[in-house]
């Protein structure tokens, strides 16, 4: 049975996956809300996989991947 790590970092994986072919299809409703919803809860969730591997560079990429995701979806939110 996989450890609850790397059920995460899988389900990050599909989330950031699923985010990438919205913005390959470019789907038009609320678009940007949730495309930028999906990569930071997919970026959160391998950055949590990434510490638990004790993996810096991967942790880095994806800390700020999310952080910067979810600032993008805050100046969306408030217009």
């Amino acid at each position: 049975m996989p450890d609850i790590p790397f059920i995460l970092g899988f389900l990050g994986l599909i989330i950031l996956l699923i985010a990438f072919l919205m913005n390959v299809r470019r789907h038009k409703h609320n678009f940007w809300e949730t495309y930028l919803f999906l990569n930071f809860a997919g970026s959160a969730l391998l950055a949590y996989y990434a510490l638990s591997l004790n993996s810096i560079p991967f942790l880095v990429l994806e800390a700020v991947w999310a952080v910067f995701s979810l600032f993008k979806l805050f100046q969306k939110m408030r217009k």
